[in-house]
């Protein structure tokens, strides 16, 4: 069976073409995702719209201190709406 090539879990599928028997495991895949938008790297970069990034940055550098204006609220909605369509949860 091939195995993982982070974690070294053995898993059903392969990816790397034979003679290879590497291969990645859902928990992996799903943590190099989450990694690539946090820090949004090059995946992100090129596989999500620029809106999405653009909502994203916004949402992470927004003030706390200015959560009371209603246009920053409505900047927020929006945001908020924007990666809820790329990425439904």
């Amino acid at each position: 069976m091939p195995h993982c090539i982070f974690c070294n879990l053995e898993v059903p599928h392969q990816i790397a073409p034979a003679p290879s028997d590497r291969s990645i495991c859902l928990d992996c895949l799903v943590a190099f995702r989450r990694f690539e938008l946090e820090h949004m790297h090059e995946i992100v970069q090129r596989t999500m719209p620029q809106r999405f990034i653009d909502a994203l940055r916004r949402l992470r550098s927004t003030d706390p201190a200015q959560l009371g204006n209603p246009a920053v609220q409505e900047q927020l909605r929006q945001d908020l709406q924007t990666v809820q369509q790329v990425v439904p949860l």
